[in-house]
């Protein structure tokens, strides 16, 4: 029975990875959530100013680097400018189901199992990824997925002394750099002072791998030559804010309810084969991984090293560490498939019933429950957009501290007003401009006239149109 599941039930869980990620199709047409309007207005404001090099926000500097933003709009010239939103998840949802290629991937190659490798695939697209922050429009899926690349091409490199591996790494570290963070380099030098230390010393001091990784590690100094460091003190800022300020920012009770509290986060997120693993590995300590006994220390030590910074850290967001997931996921998969030979097929069979269940979930989810719920409580986005482009007209349009809820609305309104300019920040007004209008959130904006008050959906906020002109009566 063991060897049935090992050897021929991969089949079977590829087939159900095929049936989660189809569940991403019903995700593409659904409202803005959250912030993903950030990413669809630069990439509009990109490609309308024809500006590549440089992401803005609202007319200003946004100070992240561009790759997801020309992902972005290579495929809205395939799909439209009018499905702006839809672009920017395929791309999330792709790379998503292309990181469970790739820790498949992986998983062949260190562990030597095709049965282990699909299984950490299906793995793996049942948990947060398949269920929200894998299809989601933000830089992290594609953040995550260069990160895996990177390090699992190190792994496997130094596995089998193939410098062309490395060499994919070393793109795939600039990549991820050029996706969104310079923690990238973090992620990746863990690994390879673990690589290092875990006997592949030779090879990473090898000339060919010191010039390819000087040249990866130089790019964040050559993309500050090309751009004139536009995206430099953006890329710091943030270290400096969600490292060092955040931390004085916080009670110490506060902090310590968060260093309690996050690693169950975690664990929720990575369901639900964290929980079987968890059940195994309590039933069954001795867990036969003698075999791979180097691959597992590397696996917890590369989790347990990058995890600790976002764990200490006063202020962070879960999806900060989706990079971090494909590993969680294989350790635990692991734990499943290894766990005593005796237990192992109920083992397997208890986490496909979980994996099946979630599948499930994701697809009522999807069809039945999102839907009405973002239109009846998170509100009717571009319904809001229409009802404001037919009272300002040709006129002029500026955001006020925009948030989530302005980034949904103003997408939409660039989008429909096209091809008038996008909405600038109020900021950027120019002094001589006399009539104009500005949507904001702040109810306490007390210039001009109040043109219309917004209620979104059933979650109490609002948003204002205000009218600010010279002439006695309203433009519209």
């Amino acid at each position: 029975m063991f060897n049935l599941i090992k050897h021929t039930n991969s089949r079977a869980f590829w087939l159900l990875f095929l049936i989660a990620a189809i569940s991403f199709v019903f995700t593409l047409n659904l409202f803005h959530i959250g912030e993903e309007g950030v990413y669809t207005i630069s990439s509009f404001e990109m490609w309308y100013n024809k500006h590549y090099l440089y992401s803005s926000l609202y007319g200003c500097n946004y100070g992240r680097p561009p790759l997801f933003n020309w992902l972005i709009i290579s495929l809205a010239k395939v799909v439209g400018w009018s499905h702006m939103l839809l672009a920017s998840r395929l791309v999330a949802a792709a790379i998503t189901i292309g990181s469970g290629l790739v820790l498949a991937w992986l998983a062949k190659n260190i562990f030597h199992d095709k049965g282990l490798a699909a299984f950490s695939a299906l793995a793996y697209l049942t948990t947060d990824a398949l269920m929200y922050h894998g299809w989601l429009a933000y830089s992290d899926p594609l953040f995550a997925f260069c990160i895996l690349v990177a390090v699992a091409c190190l792994w496997v490199a130094c596995e089998k002394k193939h410098f062309g591996l490395l060499a994919i790494a070393a793109c795939a570290l600039i990549a991820a750099f050029l996706t969104k963070a310079l923690t990238t380099y973090v992620f990746y030098a863990v690994a390879f002072v673990l690589l290092y230390f875990f006997g592949a010393r030779k090879f990473l001091l090898h000339p060919v791998s010191i010039i390819l990784h000087l040249a990866a590690f130089s790019a964040p100094f050559a993309w500050a030559l090309v751009t004139n460091n536009a995206n430099g003190s953006g890329l710091v800022r943030d270290i400096i804010y969600w490292g060092l300020q955040a931390n004085s920012q916080i009670s110490i009770t506060s902090y310590l309810q968060q260093l309690i509290a996050f690693p169950f986060e975690i664990f929720l997120r990575v369901l639900p084969v964290s929980l079987v693993a968890l059940y195994y590995f309590w039933q069954n300590h001795n867990i036969q991984n003698l075999l791979h006994k180097s691959a597992i220390k590397f696996l917890i030590l590369f989790v347990g090293i990058n995890f600790l910074p976002y764990w200490l850290s006063a202020k962070h967001a879960v999806r900060f560490i989706l990079p971090l997931y494909p590993f969680m996921v294989l350790w635990c998969s692991y734990i499943i498939w290894h766990a005593n030979w005796r237990v192992n097929a109920r083992a397997v069979k208890v986490a496909l019933i979980y994996f099946i269940a979630a599948i499930i979930i994701k697809y009522l989810s999807v069809i039945f429950w999102w839907p009405q719920y973002q239109k009846n409580y998170r509100g009717d986005y571009p319904e809001i957009a229409r009802d404001i482009i037919a009272k300002i007209g040709h006129y002029p349009i500026y955001a006020n501290d925009a948030g989530a809820i302005e980034h949904s609305v103003f997408d939409n309104i660039n989008i429909m007003r096209y091809p008038l300019p996008p909405v600038k920040n109020l900021s950027l007004r120019p002094a001589e401009e006399k009539d104009y209008f500005v949507v904001t959130g702040d109810k306490n904006f007390n210039s001009g006239k109040l043109v219309h008050e917004y209620s979104i959906g059933k979650s109490k906020l609002k948003l204002y149109l205000n009218q600010i002109s010279n002439l006695d009566t309203p433009v519209y």
